[in-house]
């Protein structure tokens, strides 16, 4: 196909792919190449090879891949582009609390809900958050914890059964996984994104930010390039429950501030991953003779 068709530019977007688009491309076609994976690169000398001698261009999701690229596999800087995964700005943006969805979940509309969109998985540090929200509810007796996202194995039931554990039974709400975010979004005082590691993309903070929610989150993969710590959210190391539950409280506390933040965080998603930011930034790394 590649030999019949007139090619200007391959793109790959996998280990096994690029390979074989390296190996399968045109003489004189360009190879760009996404790497949005959590794992360190290989860097073996064959490795090295393909990324320097037969990839024009890398496109990678965080500032951690970029110095992989280049320190791992010696490609050169200025072939190496960070893009940050775009989200729709007209679907995910504020609006006020869904009245319905407070009603299905069984919320009083009073109450602080404290949410996080993630899939059920140990990576995500579910349980860290559940751990901190005993530690809140404390003060906040009437919050609730909702978790939104795929069913893992073994989860959400260790999940709820920890909560129970803590004494906050009823109060940590998993309605598995949903088509219907934004309306998550409306109802919730914060995001939150308490991952122990991956997060390389980290659609979640994004949709929080642009949704205008201020964002706690661990320090983990993309996401301290998303957070503007101390203006648009809270970060906190993760695993560290104590930070959590202090970042989690002292934004429940002071509702003024939660939304100066998430105003600014809504700034913040329009400058950084909106469509046209995106568009932009992939048309500097095209160049106008591919657009």
């Amino acid at each position: 196909m590649l030999r019949r068709e007139e090619i200007d530019l391959l793109h790959s977007c996998r280990p096994t792919s690029h390979l074989l688009a390296a190996l399968a491309a045109p003489p004189g076609v360009p190879l760009l190449h996404l790497r949005g994976s959590s794992r360190s690169p290989a860097a073996h000398f064959l490795n090295r090879w393909l990324y320097r001698n037969l990839t024009a261009d890398v496109i990678v999701s965080s500032g951690r891949l970029v110095r992989w690229t280049v320190d791992r596999l010696r490609m050169p800087a200025d072939r190496v582009h960070p893009i940050l995964a775009p989200v729709d700005l007209e679907r995910f943006r504020p609006a006020a609390p869904d009245p319905a969805l407070l009603r299905e979940l069984g919320i009083p509309p009073s109450a602080p809900v404290v949410l996080m969109v993630a899939r059920l998985a140990p990576v995500k540090g579910h349980d860290v958050l559940v751990k901190a929200l005993g530690v809140v509810g404390r003060e906040f007796p009437e919050a609730r914890l909702v978790l939104v996202g795929k069913p893992w194995e073994g989860q959400p039931a260790a999940l709820l059964n920890q909560a129970r554990e803590l004494g906050l039974e009823g109060k940590v709400i998993c309605p598995g996984h949903r088509t219907d975010v934004p309306r998550f979004l409306s109802i919730a005082s914060l995001g939150v994104m308490s991952s122990l590691g991956s997060e390389e993309n980290s659609r979640g903070v994004e949709e929080y930010m642009a949704a205008a929610l201020p964002v706690v989150a661990t320090l983990v993969g993309v996401v301290p390039e998303l957070v503007a710590g101390g203006s648009t959210g809270i970060l906190v190391p993760p695993g560290d429950t104590g930070a959590l539950a202090k970042a989690l409280a002292d934004l429940l506390r002071d509702p003024a501030k939660a939304k100066r933040m998430g105003e600014a965080g809504r700034r913040r998603a329009a400058d950084l991953f909106s469509f046209a930011a995106f568009d932009r930034r992939l048309r500097s790394v095209l160049g106008p003779e591919q657009t």
